[in-house]
């Protein structure tokens, strides 16, 4: 199998930020959102800055998780299966969770502190 990706820069340059949520639940949606009326007023942000929120009846905890200065983040669409190419790009995210604080996910914290700086070592030029 074969896949062609297209990355482009001309993303890094948008005046307005592309804001990305990684949620906790399957959205069977893949596009845009009207996210700005129905779900940023309904974010509240406690003292330790956990973010507050309910999705669909349940509350959410939410962290804002911002790359490294060198690290860009890709939103993909994809023409078929085998043919993506970025739409957006981003330099944060939120990262929401349904029942325990965000800051304790894992498999998102273990992919920025630990893939990113492999990934880097192995495409340095030898």
């Amino acid at each position: 199998m074969t896949l062609e990706l297209t990355v482009s820069t001309q993303h890094r340059d948008e005046k307005a930020p592309t804001h990305v949520h990684k949620m906790p639940c399957k959205i069977n949606h893949n596009d845009t959102a009207n996210v700005e009326t129905y779900w940023y007023d309904a974010i509240q942000t406690n003292e330790n800055e956990t973010l507050k929120a309910s999705f669909r009846g349940r509350p959410v905890q939410g962290e804002i998780i911002k790359f490294e200065p060198h690290t860009m983040g890709f939103v993909f669409d994809t023409s078929d299966e085998h043919q993506w190419s970025t739409s957006h790009s981003f330099n944060e995210f939120t990262n929401w969770s349904l029942d325990r604080d965000p800051a304790l996910d894992k498999q998102v914290h273990g992919t920025l502190t630990e893939w990113i700086p492999i990934a880097e070592a192995i495409h340095k030029p030898i």
